[in-house]
């Protein structure tokens, strides 16, 4: 069997960037599809980048409203737990 070892060197890249590679599999291939609609026009590579940067954006505001809901309810029960319950928590689990 022939093997064929190709090593990439792009030294005309002026980059210090992580570099990354990502197989279209069929559930990547599906959501660029469906993303295609919403960026008519641009490549599959493009696609994808729009698809990252919309998800970190929502991952952000899943975060931003949790992060409210905790501060909405913080102190609203202040009977719910027992005295010494974190103190008990934090044993169990030691850094």
């Amino acid at each position: 069997m022939y093997h064929c070892i190709v090593r990439c060197y792009t030294p005309i890249v002026p980059t210090t960037r992580q570099r990354h590679l990502l197989t279209e599999t069929d559930d990547i291939a599906q959501a660029i599809d469906a993303a295609a609609a919403r960026y008519p026009g641009q490549s599959r590579a493009d696609i994808l980048r729009q698809l990252v940067r919309v998800g970190a954006e929502a991952i952000g505001q899943q975060h931003d409203a949790r992060r409210r809901t905790v501060v909405e309810h913080a102190g609203r029960h202040p009977d719910l737990f027992a005295p010494g319950y974190l103190e008990e928590l934090r044993e169990e689990r030691p850094e």
